[in-house]
């Protein structure tokens, strides 16, 4: 099987058989051999939770990390993640999703480094399928010696498993026939024999047969569908199901409806149990017969069925008549799950939060299809809404996006009455229309949100509607309306005694302050929010508001600053997986790493930046990456690049109406004016409505491509190391800061765009000296800092017009600052009216 796998030649390969015969055991130790083999790894996917084909790119995207973007289908964008990838996918239970086949067709044609290991009862039947059927053991042979039998696999099978309940059990001449037959009886299926083996705990051998042959005849005349090695299966399950008392089989076929598994609070509260102790009392009979067994969790014990066991519990219930009201009783447990979690949130136990959730997802999902898919009652479709409004956090940070929307708008079609549950379920589908930049939609569903609470006289929900609404206004640029939305919201969360949200809404009032220029009462904000963070530890709510005070350094010129506390909360957000977080972070620092000259590192974090908000679908930071990419293009000399790119953010922009930070947006009025000054009005026309008329997908292309060159001296770094290669002493940042200062002189004097991201800059040097790169042609002298090089580097653009702009530097003369050239060798004497227009740098256009 791994040499299949590892061949090349094998894409597809689906390990058939009988279930019981072993095939997910078989997978996993087939994928645990194969981990290093798989730069991109290897992936476990189970698939016997779901109920349905169009859940399983959403478990694979789950698996994976992948975010839902909003407008996309889900399975093109785990494709588009997958045809880069050398990895395997081992989809676990396949026989019940055969529809589903077309998406792992789809994905294998399109990712030449994709090999998927499925296991099913049934071929899927597409191109490039390599079946390997999986037999049972070998049936022992009748009448065989003891030293044969006791190399038997089926035999070695029984006896390891029923030692583990009768360890004196060995098999010797007399009991070797009774073995042998049992292990015939069961036709050599693996998981038969195992259940069989854990009946010797109670019963001697001898008997154990006689039980197992009467009841193989009892269900001799059962479902004839079933395959005879099935009905084998199905007969051995079928026993020690029989041998419950009444309650225990109640409780047995009741637990078919949990998914992904359960805890022991889960049965207590679903079957009124006094406690998880009285549970587990009411669960060692099914595990002693092997119907359940542990599964390891860190929040604390669960347990499982195998996916046939469940079946035929969930057969036996059908058939009981008790369906419905076991499965009314899974969401009346499930539906608060979510609410009743919060405390370990607002506790800023962060990890059990998710712990908690991700435990039970499957659950939760299988709640919520069961009262928003059918023709409920009005008390079960209002709780399966209040379930989908609460899992909206949850959903957010755990990158679901297109699962949260889908949902969402589900539950407003089937709660389509006023009542609480509709007004949670609307914050939620407004929440995510406003991050994917449906804004119409956002301020409908908050408004009647807002309505609805205020007419139940609720005050949490207003408050919450309130401080959404606030949200929005804000990113319209409304700020007035946004600051008295988000003191109304203050007020009500007060007056419930809510620190965490009075924390988040002071730091939302110091966001528009910093917007208004009120700079003083926004920092006063944010650290205000801040200290109450520290002290609960909330990382992703620390990281926030990190990142707001590195703005407000921006601003304030105080570039280590801004780079300290950009830095640390990346840290944060990396920690917790938050991609949101991350992105911003990469964007922040990538602001920086431009002040400070570093193009190749800049323009690499903001193409990571760029990816994460892409797959996020968030129109607001594709934007932001997208114009700053454009300015980091024209200061590379990719002038055409550059304005398409400023001019799409532009249009973007204007059809989203939210605002850029101030220093973005500050960065961004430069970086425009200086694309108008690159350019004559007909071709600047041309090119700027050409980026105009690029779809956001073609611009994030046009992104994600663009490639980067420095000359400036820095330690590289990869894509995961958020740390800045700043050197320990700041005066060259103080001396590269000065330069930049003096070139915008330049531009500003004379009309020509420059830039200091091509040179290497090093104290103490002189003019003629080797810098490494190359070799230096002008000393910039300033009356604080003594020398710094600049020097051009081998290779670079000819001297011709490089050195004809540099003429310009000459007439830059103040107290502080002077450029002096080495050489000047410009041919065309003086420079013209059309080259002031142009770019110094690479990719200088000739």
């Amino acid at each position: 099987m791994t040499n299949l796998l590892t061949s090349g030649h094998a894409r597809l390969v689906t390990l058939t058989g009988p279930g019981g015969v072993g095939k997910t055991t078989l997978a996993l130790h087939v994928a645990a051999d194969l981990i290093s083999t798989f730069p991109d790894g290897v992936w476990w996917v189970p698939l016997a939770p779901l109920g349905d084909t169009a859940a399983v790119p959403a478990s694979v995207a789950v698996v994976l990390g992948i975010r839902e973007l909003s407008g996309t289908p889900l399975t093109e964008t785990v494709r588009d993640t997958l045809r880069p990838k050398r990895l395997l996918l081992v989809m676990d239970n396949f026989e019940h999703l055969l529809p589903s086949a077309v998406f792992i067709a789809d994905w294998i044609s399109s990712a030449p480094g994709l090999v998927i290991l499925a296991t099913s009862r049934s071929p899927l039947r597409i191109r490039s399928e390599q079946e390997f059927p999986l037999k049972p053991l070998p049936m022992p042979i009748a009448g065989a010696e003891l030293d044969v039998l006791r190399k038997d696999a089926a035999v070695t099978l029984f006896m390891t498993r029923a030692k583990t309940v009768r360890p004196e059990l060995e098999l010797t001449s007399a009991n070797m026939e009774i073995v042998s037959t049992i292990c015939r009886r069961l036709e050599g299926l693996p998981l038969a024999i195992e259940l069989a083996a854990a009946r010797t705990r109670l019963l001697p051998l001898p008997d154990l047969l006689d039980k197992l042959d009467s009841t193989l005849q009892l269900l001799a005349g059962g479902p004839r569908d079933h395959p005879e090695r099935q009905r084998s299966l199905r007969a051995t399950i079928a026993w020690s199901y029989l041998l419950l008392a009444p309650e225990e089989q109640r409780l047995f076929r009741a637990l078919s409806v949990f998914r992904g598994g359960f805890s022991l609070d889960a049965v207590a509260a679903i079957f009124q149990l006094q406690s998880s102790i009285t549970a587990l009392d009411c669960l060692e009979p099914l595990a002693e017969q092997s119907l359940i067994h542990p599964v390891e969790a860190e929040n604390g014990p669960r347990y499982s069925m195998l996916e046939a066991v469940r079946e035929f519990a969930m057969e036996e219930l059908t058939s009981s008549g008790e369906l419905d009201h076991v499965l009314t009783l899974h969401l009346d447990y499930y539906w608060e799950y979510p609410q009743r979690q919060n405390a370990f949130w607002q506790a800023d136990d962060n990890q059990t939060w998710f712990l908690q959730l991700d435990s039970e997802r499957d659950n939760l999902r299988a709640a919520l299809y069961w009262a928003l898919n059918a023709q409920r009652p009005n008390e079960t479709a209002e709780r399966g809404a209040w379930l989908a409004g609460n899992l909206w956090l949850f959903w957010l940070l755990r990158n679901s996006i297109d699962e949260a929307n889908r949902t969402l708008r589900q539950a407003l079609d089937v709660v389509d009455w006023i009542c609480p549950a509709r007004g949670k379920a609307l914050i939620g589908a407004g929440i995510f229309a406003w991050q994917t930049g449906d804004y119409a939609a956002a301020e409908a569903w908050f408004y009647e949100a807002l309505m609805i609470w205020r007419s139940f006289g609720d005050i949490n929900g207003l408050a919450d509607a309130t401080h959404m609404m606030g949200h929005l206004e804000f990113d319209r640029r409304r700020y007035g309306p946004a600051h008295d939305l988000f003191q109304e919201s203050l007020v009500l969360y007060t007056t419930q005694g809510n620190d965490s949200q009075i924390a988040t809404l002071t730091a939302d009032l110091g966001l528009v302050a910093m917007h208004t220029e009120e700079f003083e009462t926004a920092e006063s904000c944010y650290q205000s929010a801040l200290q109450y963070y520290r002290l609960h530890d909330s990382s992703e709510a620390i990281s926030d508001v990190l990142f707001r005070l590195g703005d407000l350094c921006r601003i304030r010129g105080d570039i280590d600053g801004a780079a300290e506390l950009f830095e640390e909360g990346l840290g944060r957000v990396h920690s917790v997986g938050y991609k949101l977080g991350i992105a911003c972070g990469y964007h922040k620092l990538a602001q920086i790493e431009r002040l400070l000259g570093r193009t190749q590192i800049a323009g690499r974090n903001l193409r990571e930046a760029l990816a994460l908000q892409n797959e996020l679908g968030n129109r607001q930071g594709i934007i932001e990456c997208l114009a700053a990419l454009g300015g980091l293009a024209l200061e590379e000399g990719q002038v055409g690049k550059g304005v398409r790119l400023l001019a799409a953010a532009s249009e973007l922009l204007s059809g989203l109406g939210a605002p850029l930070s101030p220093p973005d947006r500050d960065q961004f009025l430069h970086d425009d004016a200086a694309a108008r000054r690159l350019l004559d009005k007909e071709e600047f026309s041309k090119v700027w409505t050409a980026g105009q008329r690029m779809t956001v997908d073609e611009a994030v292309r046009l992104g994600i491509g663009l490639i980067f060159q420095t000359l400036l001296s820095c330690s590289p770094r990869g894509p995961t190391d958020h740390r800045l290669s700043r050197q320990s002493s700041k005066r060259p940042l103080l001396d590269y800061c000065l330069l930049r200062q003096t070139f915008h002189k330049v531009e500003r004097r004379h009309g020509v765009v420059v830039s200091a991201d091509h040179f290497l800059i090093r104290p103490g040097c002189e003019p003629g000296e080797s810098a490494g790169h190359g070799t230096i042609e002008y000393a910039v002298t300033d009356g604080l800092h003594g020398v710094v090089d600049v020097a051009i580097e081998n290779g670079a653009q000819p001297a011709s017009r490089r050195q004809q702009h540099l003429v310009h530097l000459l007439t830059v003369e103040d107290e502080h600052v002077g450029i002096h050239p080495r050489r000047i060798e410009p041919q065309g004497g003086v420079v013209g009216e059309d080259s002031q227009r142009r770019t110094l740098g690479r990719g200088f256009p000739s």
